[in-house]
């Protein structure tokens, strides 16, 4: 390096490299570059949509679900048959693998029954008592399940909250979580 010769900036020297190569191969490399976003933004949106898909799939999985257990534990909750009920919703619970939780709650949310855990029976003070919050709509809509998507370290869960009503009497909520 002479002393009259300052070093070149790094855009100085990009601009000479790019210099050396021909037309051919600069139309080459900017048409590579073009198919190559093109094709990451095709990919990107696809991927968008199928996640978009599979969220839809699991939100009328778990409405059905919670839909078809209702259906089949209503009566017994209406007859007051806990240990019947307590049976019918552990079998519904070991033959789906998809199913973390189900809890049976009274129309203020104190939870009687929960599968895998169970609700306290009896009234000791020293017993805790559990409630779910349910949400605000579910009183407004009785006829419909409530679905709504939460993140958990082990990925997302799907809470479904049904109303189960007997004729005009709202006997309480079955709540459901859903991996």
């Amino acid at each position: 390096m002479s002393a009259g010769t300052a070093p070149l900036h790094w855009s100085q020297r990009l601009s000479r490299w790019w210099a050396e190569f021909s037309l051919q191969t600069k139309l080459l490399a900017a048409a590579t570059l073009v198919v190559s976003l093109m094709m990451t933004g095709i990919t990107f949106f696809a991927l968008n949509g199928i996640q978009a898909d599979v969220r839809m799939s699991d939100t009328r999985f778990a409405r059905d679900l919670g839909l078809l257990l209702a259906s089949n534990v209503t009566p017994l909750v209406a007859e007051g048959n806990d240990r019947e009920l307590a049976a019918v919703a552990e079998r519904f619970w070991r033959s789906s693998r998809s199913l973390r939780y189900i809890f049976f709650a009274d129309p203020d949310g104190i939870i009687y029954l929960g599968i895998p855990i169970s609700g306290t029976s009896g009234s000791s003070e020293l017993l805790l008592s559990r409630r779910l919050e349910l949400p605000a709509d579910l009183a407004r809509r009785p006829q419909n399940p409530l679905i709504r998507q939460h993140l958990t370290p082990d990925g997302q869960v799907t809470d479904v909250f049904v109303p189960l009503v007997s004729g005009d009497r709202t006997l309480g909520v079955l709540a459901l979580g859903i991996n």
